[in-house]
């Protein structure tokens, strides 16, 4: 049985690809942690990407840029039209290929990309 995984790539084409002007690295880091007092803390992660990150990489703020402020409930996913504007901030566009990762679990690319 194959080890690919659908669309998902490896370190080696990444490094191949990184420079090419259609692509579009981008770093969905996001913390979050669980106090003992139950409640649930959500912090962006571009502390962590100004640290280090992928070389061309650009940040998405996840919590800030990619949720809808105004909902019911904190952190809910972004409409299509907020999605596409914070999508093109960061440069993604048409014809734009597009990698999103984070320096977690990947739980958060995941959020990204299926927001």
């Amino acid at each position: 049985m194959s080890e690919h995984k659908p669309h998902t790539v490896s370190p080696e084409w990444l490094y191949e690809q990184v420079g090419d002007e259609d692509l579009v690295v981008v770093d969905a880091t996001t913390h979050l942690t669980m106090p003992p007092d139950g409640s649930v803390h959500i912090e962006p992660g571009l502390a962590t990407y100004l640290e280090a990150h992928i070389p061309g990489a650009v940040y998405a703020d996840l919590f800030t840029d990619f949720s809808e402020h105004l909902a019911p409930l904190p952190f809910t996913a972004a409409s299509s039209e907020r999605f596409a504007a914070a999508a093109g901030a960061v440069g993604i566009g048409q014809g734009r290929r597009v990698v999103v990762y984070d320096q977690s679990s990947g739980v958060w690319a995941a959020r990204c990309g299926g927001s």
